[in-house]
């Protein structure tokens, strides 16, 4: 499918350089004439994976789009359908979206959201461009008549303070937020450790050593593990994850031995049982964590900050230079962290009947931490607004 959009002012067609750089403005794609191809259904969108890879390097977001089986195939993403959008001018390919559209009883339900809420896998394309590709996709679903759509940038380039606006029969808003995204590692432990507060400081070396000293326990940087011990661990850590999630994510790490692509560390005690694992994947110099597990009924030994200690230190000495928690973490080490910038842009069908009833009811219709519930709460009165606080916590907002 084909359809031409254009984009016109007053839809952001200016953007802000950030809060401390010049305070110029730059003109962007948004009135240049593009074309927006749309792709549903996952084995359609897993056909294009080598293009986003190859986008997505072009772009600086190398690794971005490595991963897309996997995040394409989680339990969350199974009960949507996945939307990719290619914009692009007469000649080239300017930039891709992928959303995901809710359903309900097997139906789609025209709501379509992000499944990143850092957005660092919505959108692929260059920095000044993608406020302009989401605005793009956003004309484009309005057109094959959406409710709503939630876009989430990660970009530092703040829209203008005009960017709630009625046009084209949909209303958008644009909220700021400022997050916690990454560690960045040092060139040795005690350096890494300096970013922190000294409470933090003293319980990563303190847990560590007591989990040593009385558990006997020892760091497997490379665990073989089979799905048995597994689900075993799951079972009994301080938050199972239900059935489908844990297959989901086991079907990640059992590769780990065959690809060195995909971590699973964790600590054994001295009578061999696992009482933390910790898996994740890289990209490049990147570290990217999933799942923490950790063995209930030990709580004087904090197994998470131990288990995070002899990560921190692992990492370091592999050469990794950025450390991230997929969905964020609520550990303390999480203010050590770089923030980022991400924009929301909501659009909302105006003179919608469904549109009213999703905004009225999102209580209702939406889990209690589902990041769409919490943005139509957020834009409720269709004025743009700034989460700009320090202390964001994604793990509560996912």
């Amino acid at each position: 499918m084909k359809q031409e959009v254009v984009l016109q002012s007053p839809q952001v067609s200016v953007l802000r350089e950030p809060v401390g750089s010049s305070a110029e403005f730059r003109q962007t794609r948004s009135l240049v004439r593009l074309d927006a191809h749309l792709v549903t259904g996952r084995q359609g969108v897993l056909a294009l994976q080598p293009l986003l890879q190859s986008l997505s390097r072009q772009t600086g977001q190398a690794g971005s789009m490595d991963w897309l089986h996997h995040f394409i195939n989680s339990p969350d993403s199974l009960e949507k359908t996945p939307y990719l959008l290619l914009v692009g001018g007469e000649r080239s390919l300017v930039g891709a979206l992928l959303l995901y559209e809710y359903r309900f009883a097997g139906l789609g339900t025209r709501v379509f959201a992000t499944d990143d809420i850092l957005g660092t896998r919505t959108i692929i394309a260059p920095e000044q461009d993608r406020i302009a590709v989401a605005q793009a996709a956003i004309q484009q679903l309005m057109r094959l008549d959406a409710v709503a759509v939630l876009v989430s940038i990660d970009t530092p380039i703040a829209p203008a303070a005009s960017q709630a606006h009625s046009a084209g029969g949909y209303t958008t808003a644009a909220r700021l937020r400022m997050a916690p995204r990454y560690l960045a590692l040092q060139p040795t432990f005690d350096a890494t450790l300096a970013l922190m507060g000294p409470h933090t400081r003293r319980n990563l070396r303190l847990y560590r050593r007591r989990a040593e000293i009385e558990l006997g326990a020892e760091f497997v940087p490379q665990v073989s593990i089979d799905a048995y011990e597994y689900f075993e661990l799951n079972r009994a850590s301080t938050s199972p994850a239900p059935g489908d999630l844990a297959c989901w994510r086991y079907e990640l790490f059992k590769r780990a031995g065959t690809d060195d692509r995909i971590l699973l560390c964790g600590l054994r005690g001295r009578d061999g049982q696992w009482l933390s694992l910790i898996g994740g994947r890289r990209n490049g110099t990147t570290m990217e964590i999933d799942r923490q597990l950790n063995r209930a009924g030990l709580p004087r030994y904090s197994l998470s900050t131990a288990t995070r200690a002899f990560l921190l230190e692992h990492e370091i000495a592999r050469g990794t230079k950025r450390l991230v928690f997929e969905g964020g973490t609520p550990h303390p080490m999480r203010f050590a962290f770089t923030r980022g910038q991400t924009v929301d842009l909501l659009a909302i069908r105006n003179r919608s009947t469904r549109a009213w009833l999703l905004r009225r009811f999102a209580d209702r219709l939406f889990p209690e931490k589902n990041f769409l519930r919490a943005a139509l709460k957020d834009f409720s009165s269709d004025t743009p607004q700034e989460v700009c606080d320090p202390n964001y916590n994604l793990a509560n907002a996912a």
